[in-house]
């Protein structure tokens, strides 16, 4: 014997089967038991195992149906007689389902099939056989104290000797039948119990019956007397057969009737508390002292997605996430431990491994020596609920975010736009190269800088997509200069494309946002360091991937992202697009950057879809379509070789900001035109009432403040009715701006801008004709 064997519970089991061959073979399967060990003694007479129960105690029994001196439930009937506290398991080489139900409704705890049986399903039949008997006598024993409590408990002993017809009734039985007071009778049995509901007496009758048959020693009913005060009694009524005569007809049979009123309450109450635990909607389970689910309710097995057979015997530690750590369950254990009720929103995993967020309560349950040993917890999914509630954080977020970065934006705007401007003009008037190629790259510097607002607010206020025609390779090259710059160094990136491509009709920040989020994803998916690679290349059709969106008859640029990391589980490879979805640990992703390039490429009339392997690496397949003669392109700003220098046209500039104001000033002297300059609206309004000087053009900024843009342009309305005016604006919110002045694009200049769209936009209010528009 083993260590290991040493250590396994040992079960003094009883077998009564005149099979020694299925005697044997339970014995064969006792050894191949994991958890306990059986101690084994078997008879193959009812007689013989009944005298060895007499004087031995045993934790399980095991009965065949068919034995050499009894058969079928009288077997039964008579062990069940004897009061025994162990379980009974009923054995039999036939499938009877009537006989099993039948043998449980008569005290058996299980029924099993010699031909089906197995070691792992013997043993579990053992230890739940025990645990459910265990459970059974506490109850009834709680029961008992209960009812000792409130009534002496009432039974009483009857005796009838068919020899003489005479009968024997004691004191209490007579009490609770509602007969006379007379100790013995001579009368027919059935006559004895006036006082059964009419609905019963068919069923006293069956019972007297039963110990006219050979095969049929022992018998029990329940039924209602009703006194000569109509009040009615749950009553049991048992008997047993003690001997017969030759011609095996019953000669004495002695029997108990005892009031089963709090019983059948108790059952009654034990039924609607069963039923009411199993249609809870919450997941219900109850463990023993040592954490081994003994019971779980319907709730719990829906919730958890485990069917029954693997949940009992097992740790709750098997539906939980890895996600919680060691201190919160050493925290639970301590006030368990200590008889306190437990209550925390836990995460857990269900069988599928989809995770489970659930208000969670645990209780200890005490014994009468105040120890314990049951433990009682509720889960309530509260998934759904956190997932709203996160979303909603989320959106909170988001809103704030575009608030800051619509504020962030009009300062960056005004910062950028006298670089832009400046950084022009002085590349046209200096002639040195080395200085121009320093301004030329703070002045790409500015550009990129303005992109980039455009970009995040884009993101955060969800602006409509400024869609033209343009190329997708230098964008892709630009990113992936970033990501090289950016992204952790044992990481790889690669940028293969083929030459030439067709332009792309969309949003340049947008697409390159699709390249960024996309890239972003495939480097948290190599921690370790990996490749990452970036294709551009027309369709390519028939390349046999299912999740590949379909080829497009027109043509399309492919964009596809590539790494090499731990790929994508088949689970949730469906939900990695939807919002707010992330497998990242809480604080790490937002789960929305798939979900934003789905929608950018959606926007684009594109498709996007997925090819991963677990532990290999993942593959982003990105389809825009190119851009076609049917979609006009967007015009782009006129070359400095296209714009017409000023005639001397005078033009009043407004701006709080002196940078932005200076560089207007400085590059429009240059194009030939004068310019006189204003910081506040109250300055310009001063000018224009106190200059004799007749300006051509009035350019202000919307944003100063008070008076306001829109102030001074309704001053001009009113004083200088012909004058025109080009309104320029650092903020992204220029569609409600024009829509407050009521006027259109025209007249509207967003910051930051270079020189020539300056310039266009001068010569294009300077030309019109019918420049009088309401402020």
């Amino acid at each position: 014997m083993n260590e290991e064997a040493t250590a396994q519970e040992v079960i003094r089991t009883l077998v009564i089967d005149d099979n020694q061959t299925d005697v044997l073979l339970l014995k064969e399967m006792g050894r191949d038991f994991t958890q306990i060990k059986m101690n084994l003694e078997s008879f193959s007479l009812l007689q013989d195992g009944i005298a060895f129960l007499k004087e031995n105690a045993v934790d399980i029994l095991f009965l065949d149906l068919s034995l050499p001196d009894s058969s079928g439930l009288d077997s039964l009937l008579e062990i069940v007689g004897l009061g025994l506290r162990c379980p009974i398991i009923v054995l039999t080489g036939m499938v009877d389902q009537n006989l099993a139900r039948e043998a449980v409704s008569h005290g058996a705890q299980d029924y099993l099939n010699k031909g089906k049986l197995t070691p792992v399903l013997l043993e579990r039949t053992i230890r739940y056989a025990i645990e459910r008997q265990f459970f059974q006598d506490q109850s009834l024993e709680n029961q008992r104290r209960l009812t000792r409590a409130l009534q002496a408990l009432q039974e009483g002993v009857w005796e009838l000797d068919l020899s003489t017809n005479r009968i024997y009734l004691s004191e209490t039985l007579l009490a609770l039948s509602g007969n006379a007071s007379q100790l013995e009778q001579r009368s027919r049995p059935i006559t004895l119990f006036r006082s059964v509901q009419p609905e019963n007496r068919e069923d006293l009758s069956e019972f007297m019956k039963v110990f006219f048959k050979k095969t049929r020693n022992m018998a029990q009913r329940e039924f209602q007397l009703i006194s000569p005060d109509k009040k009615k009694t749950w009553v049991r009524l048992s008997g047993r057969c003690f001997h017969r005569n030759s011609q095996g007809k019953p000669v004495l049979i002695t029997g108990t009737l005892a009031n089963i009123e709090e019983e059948r309450i108790y059952r009654e109450e034990l039924h609607l508390q069963s039923t009411a635990l199993q249609s809870a909607a919450n997941g219900i389970l109850i463990t023993d002292q040592d954490g081994a689910i003994i019971w779980c309710n319907q709730a719990f097995i829906k919730l958890y997605e485990y069917p029954i057979h693997e949940i009992l015997g097992k740790n709750p530690r098997m539906i939980q996430s890895g996600l919680m750590p060691t201190k919160f369950f050493e925290s639970m254990w301590k006030d368990l431990l200590a008889g306190k009720v437990w209550r925390q929103s836990i995460i857990n995993k269900t069988r599928s491994g989809r995770l489970v967020q659930a208000e969670t309560t645990i209780t200890p349950i005490k014994d009468e020596k105040n120890s314990i040993y049951r433990f009682i917890a509720i889960y309530n999914d509260i998934t759904e609920k956190s997932d709203l509630q996160e979303q909603f954080y989320h959106a909170q977020r988001m809103q704030g975010l575009g608030t800051l970065a619509s504020g962030v934006a009009h300062d960056l705007n005004n910062i950028l736009s006298p670089i832009l401007i400046g950084t022009e003009l002085l590349l046209r008037q200096n002639q040195d190269e080395r200085n121009k190629k320093y301004l030329d790259i703070i002045n790409r510097g500015a550009l990129r800088g303005a992109e980039i607002v455009n970009q995040l607010l884009s993101f955060a206020r969800g602006n409509p997509a400024q869609k033209s025609s343009f190329s997708i390779i230098p964008l892709a090259k630009e990113m992936v200069k970033m990501m090289k710059e950016t992204f952790p160094r044992n990481i790889s990136i690669q940028l293969k494309t083929e030459n030439p491509l067709p332009d792309i009709f969309g949003d340049p920040s947008q697409i390159g946002q699709v390249i960024l989020n996309l890239a972003v994803n495939a480097r948290d998916a190599m921690p370790q360091g990996g490749t990452l690679s970036v294709c551009l290349k027309t369709d390519v059709p028939g390349l046999g991937r299912e999740d590949e969106p379909a080829y497009n008859e027109k043509q399309e640029i492919c964009i596809e992202v590539s790494d090499t990391g731990i790929g994508i589980p088949e689970d949730i490879k469906e939900r990695i697009f939807e919002p707010f979805f992330t497998t990242k640990v809480s604080g790490k992703g937002t789960g929305l950057g798939l979900s934003t390039v789905a929608g950018i490429v959606k926007n684009h009339g594109g498709l996007v879809a997925v090819s991963s392997t677990p532990g290999r690496g993942s593959t982003f397949y990105v389809r825009i379509p190119a851009h076609g003669s049917d979609t006009p392109p967007l015009p782009r700003p006129s070359d400095p070789e296209d714009l017409r220098s000023g005639n001397h046209e005078v033009i009043l500039i407004v701006d709080d900001e002196i940078g932005v104001l200076t560089t207007i000033e400085a590059s429009i002297r240059s194009w030939g035109y004068q310019a006189v300059t204003a910081q506040s609206g109250e300055e310009a309004m001063d000018l224009l009432s106190r200059s004799g000087q007749d300006f051509d053009l009035l350019i202000t900024d919307y944003d100063m403040p008070k008076p306001s843009g829109m102030d001074l342009l309704r001053y001009v309305q009113k004083t200088h009715q012909g004058l025109p005016f080009l309104l320029i604006s650092g903020s992204d919110d220029l569609e409600d701006v024009q829509e407050k002045l009521g006027i259109t694009s025209e007249y509207v200049l967003k910051k930051p801008f270079i020189s020539q769209q300056l310039l266009a936009k001068i010569e294009s209010c300077l030309k019109s004709t019918r420049n009088r528009p309401t402020p």
